[in-house]
């Protein structure tokens, strides 16, 4: 696999994206070893405190000189410090035996102006920002700072609001094949492959990177030939051994055989996001979820299950991608796999 345009920009030697997977699925030791392999490796802020992230960055930065990205949650909203637990979810907590309030805490997020200072002073190359867009002042000050931008869209008409406002130096497409959370920032649906290449005939030099569906070689050369500049991986990479999901995780990944498995909810953090069918996802609420109050609502369950070995009270997210996933290889093995076959 050759190195291209969006390589320079990356700074990789391949154009393959690991993928920014938010919830303690990634250690820094993880991160730095995709760097080294010659992928951009990806750093999520999702849920981290300023100092967590840090931390985090300084880690990644100790074990690798290579090019790395930060991932931000951009919505530029203000949420309430404590929230009442939907009716449905207390339920489910007494069922486990594990009720102990009608409310949740919601901790202080960082906004993403003081990320856009973190990711300045540590130098950080890239950023990509999901679930929305920079204000205009701090991507200037970014690109300032000599760094470049990569943002989420689901849709043509996402991808045009953000290139005709000159607010991004590259676009991630994320298909419906994506596993997570639905990145875009707009309700518009899922736009096919074929009607998201035409970007290219507007912005000729924007790299396109699609992400969704993509786990071997053979679906990274077929993205490559459809006229995709680059791809972004996450279900592949979660399902090796030095990632940190549960091992029911990886196991309840592993029994993925038809998509029918899979499925769309919003019940579990308030978003709509793809994973496996269980008793959270399908999980039916009078009142519609909202983000991040949702997520911090079901986390007690959540992490319950996880340390119970529960998974049907887990947040399994997964691509469509792992219908063809049959192991868990080593990290270097599987990057290998990605790139010679």
């Amino acid at each position: 696999m050759k190195t291209c345009f969006l390589c320079q920009q990356l700074g990789t030697q391949y154009p393959i994206i690991q993928a920014p997977m938010a919830g303690g699925i990634l250690s820094a030791d993880f991160i730095a070893k995709v760097c080294e392999f010659g992928l951009l490796g990806s750093i999520p802020s999702g849920y981290l405190t300023l100092a967590q992230l840090d931390t985090l960055i300084q880690s990644v930065k100790s074990k690798t000189d290579k090019s790395f990205q930060v991932n931000l949650f951009v919505d530029h909203c203000e949420y309430p410090d404590k929230v009442a637990k939907p009716a449905e979810v207390i339920e489910i907590e007494k069922h486990l035996g594990i009720f102990t309030s009608q409310d949740c805490q919601l901790p202080k997020h960082p906004s993403a102006s003081d990320i856009i200072d973190l990711v300045i002073a540590h130098q950080v190359p890239i950023i990509s920002t999901t679930f929305g867009v920079l204000r205009a002042k701090d991507y200037q000050r970014y690109k300032d700072a000599g760094g470049q931008v990569m943002v989420t869209v689901n849709s043509l008409d996402e991808a045009h609001k953000v290139l005709n406002a000159a607010n991004a130096d590259m676009i991630v497409y994320q298909n419906a094949l994506a596993g997570g959370h639905k990145g875009g920032f707009n309700d518009a649906e899922y736009d096919a492959e074929a009607v998201m290449l035409t970007l290219k005939r507007d912005y000729p030099y924007t790299q396109l990177i699609k992400s969704g569906g993509i786990v071997n070689q053979r679906d990274i050369l077929f993205a490559l030939k459809q006229g995709f500049d680059g791809v972004q991986i996450g279900t592949g990479f979660l399902m090796t051994q030095e990632s940190s999901a549960s091992q029911t995780y990886k196991q309840a990944l592993l029994g993925v055989c038809d998509d029918n498995q899979l499925m769309q909810t919003t019940s579990i953090t308030g978003r709509q996001a793809r994973g496996i069918v269980n008793e959270l996802a399908m999980l039916e609420l009078e009142c519609s979820p909202l983000f991040p109050q949702q997520h911090y609502a079901t986390k007690t369950i959540r992490e319950h299950a996880k340390s119970h070995d529960l998974p049907q009270y887990q947040s399994l997210w997964a691509g469509n991608g792992a219908v063809n996933i049959t192991s868990l290889p080593e990290l270097e093995d599987y990057m290998f796999s990605l790139v010679y076959g």
